[in-house]
């Protein structure tokens, strides 16, 4: 049997109870209750303070630890993220637009398959309705320019048979009233 690693600030009573001696306020007895762990990857066994409702660790060490990314990650989503502004990202590390991080954003692909081709860098995808994460067919335009921040009128569905015009009063006297 493997020699058991005791970090600093741990002892054992004399009933053969694990603790780990505390310096907070929020501890009654200067103490927190202790356990013996075994590490899955190299058998090394050691004391680990125990933590309300946390599990026994499983690895002594980072090194240890299993390096989980990818599929291989227990938060793996087949490749999907949400980006901070709303949009679907995929991993696609062989397109030629990647990321570093080998993503490519889903509205893009999408249209890129629909036409056949990639896009170019001056080639923009537009949502229709404004939802970014709804990337229907339906709902993308492919663009030649930048499209300016927001969506038409007319896209919004904001009185569609109306023609109404919403202008500002401008007050009478004003350099900018109508003379």
């Amino acid at each position: 049997m493997e020699e058991l690693r005791v970090p600093p600030n741990f002892y054992q009573d004399e009933s053969g109870k694990w603790w780990r001696k505390v310096k907070w306020a929020g501890s009654s007895h200067g103490k927190v209750s202790a356990d013996i762990a075994t590490c899955e990857a190299c058998g090394t066994r050691w004391v680990f303070a125990l933590r309300n409702g946390s599990a026994t660790p499983r690895s002594c060490s980072a090194k240890c630890r299993p390096v989980r990314t990818g599929k291989d990650s227990p938060h793996w989503e087949g490749g999907r993220s949400l980006t901070a502004d709303g949009y679907i990202r995929v991993l696609r590390p062989e397109h030629p637009r990647a990321t570093k991080g080998g993503t490519v954003m889903e509205h893009r692909l999408v249209m890129e398959q629909s036409i056949g081709r990639f896009l170019t860098v001056k080639e923009n995808v537009h949502h229709i309705n404004g939802v970014r994460t709804d990337n229907r067919l339906e709902n993308l335009e492919l663009w030649v320019v930048s499209q300016p921040s927001g969506q038409r009128l007319s896209d919004t569905g904001h009185c569609p048979t109306c023609t109404c015009v919403v202008r500002k009063e401008v007050p009478s006297g004003s350099e900018f009233a109508n003379s």
